[in-house]
């Protein structure tokens, strides 16, 4: 099993088991380890999961720092941007929430991601 994918496994299994500081400890190390080797599909997948626990965990600004640093290193991330937009929206934030979505919508024309452009069009984004 990839190490990525074992991390993230263990840390879902901490969180679920209410060890949320320890999941989000080890996915962070993981996500480090994904962004400095130029992993797109691991970096972003554990930013997201890591965005996700944050949210639950009540720090919506922790979230979306994550989510941040995998656009910055990876602009096309376009689900990324659409789960950053929806937690600048949170944030109250509607310039960036804004733009996020905006750039997601473009990228998702792009990669003609029809259940992206879904879930956008349902935020008022469309074509």
């Amino acid at each position: 099993m990839n190490s990525f994918r074992k991390t993230l496994t263990e840390a879902l299994e901490q969180a679920k088991g209410g060890r949320v500081d320890s999941a989000l400890e080890n996915l962070d190390s993981a996500f480090r380890v994904a962004i400095h080797a130029g992993s797109e599909k691991w970096a972003s997948l554990l930013g997201r999961n890591l965005a996700i626990l944050c949210e639950h965990a009540g720090d919506r600004r922790r979230a979306a720092g994550y989510l941040e640093q995998v656009v910055t290193t990876f602009p096309a991330d376009r689900r990324s941007l659409y789960q950053l937009g929806d937690l600048f929206r949170h944030l109250g934030d509607v310039s960036k929430a804004n733009a996020s979505f905006r750039e997601s919508l473009r990228l998702a024309v792009l990669e003609k991601d029809n259940d992206l452009l879904e879930s956008l069009a349902l935020e008022g984004y469309h074509l």
